[in-house]
């Protein structure tokens, strides 16, 4: 991988090099199927995570058996779950809030042929908080 030709224990660039290169290449090309991800199985987002924490380890210099969460901490990294819910949020505003979003006909499309009244454990659902 790129980030281990960089980096080395006597020579190498610095860590604060290495995670501009992890955030400039590595994390967006774990990111650009966000919207797949969020509803995929959590053993394939796991394979993702794997790729995050490898990178964190070459950044920080590491040894596996340091936590995940300190090495993010330590590097400054968010979480990729985090990051891939922050990233649908914004694109479910962007859908919601810009009229020539692309998605934006067509999900009104596909939902002005929906029941107008919710389904029946909805209604008690809400009735039970109340």
């Amino acid at each position: 991988s790129l980030l281990k030709l960089l980096s080395g224990t006597h020579w190498g660039t610095s860590p604060r090099i290495l995670k501009t290169v992890y955030t400039g290449t590595v994390r967006p090309t774990l990111e650009c199927g966000a919207r797949a991800w969020a509803i995929a199985a959590k053993t394939h987002t796991n394979k993702l995570d794997q790729v995050q924490n490898m990178g964190l380890r070459t950044i920080l210099g590491a040894m596996k058996s340091t936590s995940i969460a300190t090495m993010q901490k330590t590097a400054g990294v968010k979480p990729l779950d985090s990051r891939m819910n922050a990233k649908l949020l914004t694109q479910g505003e962007k859908v919601n809030i810009i009229p020539d979003y692309p998605l934006h006909k067509r999900l009104q499309d596909m939902t002005k042929n929906r029941l107008t009244k919710p389904p029946p454990c909805i209604e008690r659902a809400a009735e039970e908080t109340i």
